[in-house]
Formats: C-alpha cells, structure tokens, sequence
C-alpha cells in the first residue's frame, strides 16, 4: 500500500517547499501534516502507470503491482505483497521527483521522507480509499499472509494547489532504519483546462460539415438533433486514412453576427487536436460517454463514432459579449487541410440586470405630483 501513496504522490515532487536533502522525526512529521492539508481544484491529474524496480527477498517474498484501464479515462492499481520480516511502524519512504523536459525524466528540486502508516492514518491523497477493494486496512503490516490492494486511484482533489503542467515520475525507495526494502518508480500527468467560466450561459445550436479531404478521410458525416426541449447534441461519424497523434492541428476562427450576417471577430488562435482532447477543451472528453472516442491516437481504417454530445459552456472564455456567434475550425494534417467545419451558438449573461436606481430629480418630480393631487 505504501507504494500507492507514494505512486500517487508523484504530483507532490514539484512541492519546493518540502524538499530537504536530510530528514529527522520532526522533519517527516511535519511534511506528513502539510501534505494532510491540501485541497484542490484548479487541475486535473492523470495516473498513468507504476513499476517495480527491485525489491529486497529477505523482508518479502512477493511484490506485484499491475496498472490498468478501468474504464475509458480511468487507471488503476492492483498490488500484492507478503512480508516475511515484522517490519512494524517504522516503515519510511524517500521520495524523489523528475519533470520530463527535453526528452527525459530530470531531477526535480524535491526530495522528501514520510512514514507511511503516519500518512495512511491522515489519508493523505486518498489512500485509505484502499479499503473499498482488496484485504489491506492499514498498519501494522502483516506477515506471511498475502495481502492485496485492487482497483486503486488516488483522489486527485487531496493533492497540493498550484502544481505546474507536465509529465512526471516519482522514484521511490522503501527504507527500514537503514536497509533499503524496495525500489519503486511511478509516472503522471498533470493538466488543466485551458478556460473556465460562470458568467454566461451558452445556447449550442448546431456543428456544420463544410468539406473534408477525400485523400485523408473515407466518410465524415455529422448530424445535429434536439435531445430534449433545451438541449442540442451531435452525432459524428467519421474514418481516417491516416493515423492522428500529435500530428493534427485545428485553426479557430470566430465570427459575430451583426447587420444580419456573421462578421469577422477577433479571435483566431491554432491548437493541436490531442492536446485540446487531453485538456478537456470545451468539454471535449464527455464523448467518452457515447461513443468510441476516447482521445489520440485516432487510428486510419477505423469507424469513430461520438453521439449526443454537446460543448460544455463552464470550459469556454469568458467576458465573452453577447450575441450570436460563428466558430469556423480548420483541421491541418500537418500542412494539408483535412476538413472544415462550423459550429454556431447563442451566448447570454446569467447575472440578471440590476434594478436602476431612481435620480434625485425623479424623486422630487414624484413628490410634487402626490401632493398636488393631495
């Protein structure tokens, strides 16, 4: 279990201000109790994947851990373990982190030391969530007996605030006083969405297939329909000739109506398509609810299907003005245009318009009247 807190404190290895090069009892008490006290809501966390490095057969005779898919977004853990040794309390971790950059995992300036059964007892990042699958249920840690841990996440609203985007790994090493009991390795994401806003609501309308490149894609078809009496969805389907991974960029183009035509508004900006996806722009991964989207790669040859699905207004810009509006979006297969099309929508504030205050001079004028008529 210690693995899984550590696995999932892979975010926390940006944490500068708990990193120390030596530690006393003091020092791996306090980081427990900061780390106790963090609540988030500013980015989302990826769990990816968490390996085993070596670990040493004279305290346990079996460490397993396996990571998989446990549904369309979702990774989870399953480990297992047995104890030969009583190692008791004292179990400590080392925690080490990198930042992917350049084409590597670099050291990353934090380093810190936890004990663990202190940190399962204060639930740090949602460990003790353990205990809804699997025999584990905390210290102290049994001997000669199997024990399992299934169907894990970390909760990723338990993690510190303001950790940057990137790729990170957290290497690991299990320590008893001074023996070294294994050698861990754990891998994440952290991301956020690219806008979020409160003070429109926004009136989806429909998503227009303008044209598509016949040479890179098979069949493209999209259709807008009312889901119920407020609410407008689209189904899309649609085959690749070639494969999408990084190699996919939409150009956005945004137009206002006015003088009854859409006019050209200044907002053009590029984004890559996978990228967008992986940030949930616009509410982009709720085609994972209906449907066989679930982001890059987008492989050639295979029918993709997104059904009843909608932008989410929360994930757009906000300050946007009034008014009806036009997006026009170009996909460019590296330099080659692959479609176009256009979505249309009507956007409205939710802050419902202040009462105006009556002017002194109406106030008079009112008065005057009354009394004349007394």
């Amino acid at each position: 279990m210690w693995h899984l807190l550590v696995s999932s404190v892979i975010f926390i290895s940006i944490l500068l201000f708990v990193s120390q090069e030596t530690f006393g009892t003091e020092n791996k008490t306090w980081a427990s109790t900061i780390l106790e006290k963090f609540q988030q809501h500013d980015y989302k966390m990826k769990f990816e994947r968490y390996e085993v490095v070596s670990y040493n057969k004279r305290f346990l005779s079996k460490f397993e851990a396996v990571t998989f898919k446990y549904n369309r977004s979702l990774a989870v853990v399953n480990v297992s373990w047995v104890y030969i040794t009583d190692i008791g309390n004292e179990f400590e971790i080392v925690v080490q982190g990198y930042k992917f950059a350049s084409n590597e995992y670099r050291l990353a300036p934090a380093r810190f030391e936890i004990n663990f059964c202190d940190g399962y007892k204060k639930n740090i990042i949602g460990i003790r969530n353990t205990i809804r699958c699997g025999n584990f249920t905390g210290c102290p840690m049994i001997t000669n007996a199997p024990v399992t841990i299934c169907n894990w996440s970390p909760d990723e609203s338990l993690f510190p605030p303001m950790v940057p985007d990137g790729d990170y790994m957290l290497e690991m090493e299990g320590m008893l006083r001074s023996v070294q009991l294994f050698v861990v390795r754990s891998y994440g994401t952290v991301y956020r969405p690219i806008f979020k806003q409160h003070d429109y609501k926004l009136e989806f309308e429909r998503i227009e297939l303008v044209s598509f490149n016949k040479q890179y894609v098979r069949r493209f078809d999209v259709v807008t329909f009312k889901y119920n009496r407020t609410s407008a969805v689209i189904n899309a389907t649609w085959i690749n000739t070639v494969d999408i991974k990084d190699n996919l960029d939409l150009v956005i183009q945004a137009y206002k109506f006015a003088s009854n035509e859409y006019r050209l508004f200044p907002i053009r900006f590029s984004l890559n398509f996978c990228d967008a996806y992986q940030k949930n722009l616009i509410g982009a991964q709720t085609t994972k609810r209906c449907g066989n989207l679930a982001g890059c790669p987008i492989l050639k040859n295979v029918t993709i299907r997104v059904c009843n699905w909608s932008p989410d207004p929360s994930q757009f810009p906000p300050m946007i003005p009034n008014g009806r509006y036009m997006v026009e979006f170009q996909a460019m297969f590296r330099s080659i245009e692959m479609f176009v099309g256009r979505g249309y929508a009507m956007e409205e504030d939710t802050k419902e318009a202040l009462p105006v205050e009556e002017s002194n001079t109406m106030k008079r004028w009112k008065k005057e009247q009354t009394d004349y008529h007394e």
